[in-house]
């Protein structure tokens, strides 16, 4: 198994760059048709994160990926609803329990979407050192 990719910098640095294999387009991005159609019942943390997904990510997304987001989107939202419960009583386990459980899952089903560097650069963006907008919700 190969290992990780090089970063840009790198490449740029030892003359490596090949700008030609980088531009070339992911199978993701040829074959997006656009941002789904956002759910009327989303609360407004779920909403958050769907508008800067769509946003952010607007070149990569399919009509398809709606339950995937939608999905994406609800697991961010209790995991918020879970720390403010923590927050009020961090000796409660069941919280603790559900907030780890909550954003493992986020983390996993956000990597599907390329919201890291890391993410981004398996998915064949053309610079994963760039600045990620989406940061904020996976921190």
């Amino acid at each position: 198994m190969p290992g990780p990719r090089k970063p840009k910098s790198e490449h740029l640095k030892d003359g490596t760059w090949n700008r030609a294999a980088a531009n070339t387009a992911s199978a993701a991005m040829a074959t997006a048709t656009g941002a789904p159609p956002m759910p009327a019942d989303l609360d407004d943390v779920a909403t958050g994160v769907w508008e800067l997904v769509c946003r952010t990510r607007a070149n990569w997304l399919a009509i398809s990926d709606g339950l995937a987001l939608r999905h994406l989107c609800e697991l961010w939202s209790l995991r918020a609803a879970t720390y403010k419960r923590l927050k009020r009583n961090p000796a409660d386990k069941a919280a603790r329990v559900a907030f780890q459980q909550y954003g493992a899952e986020f983390g996993k089903l956000a990597g599907k979407f390329g919201l890291t560097p890391a993410d981004r650069a398996r998915l064949g963006e053309a610079d994963a050192d760039a600045f990620d907008p989406a940061a904020e919700f996976v921190r």
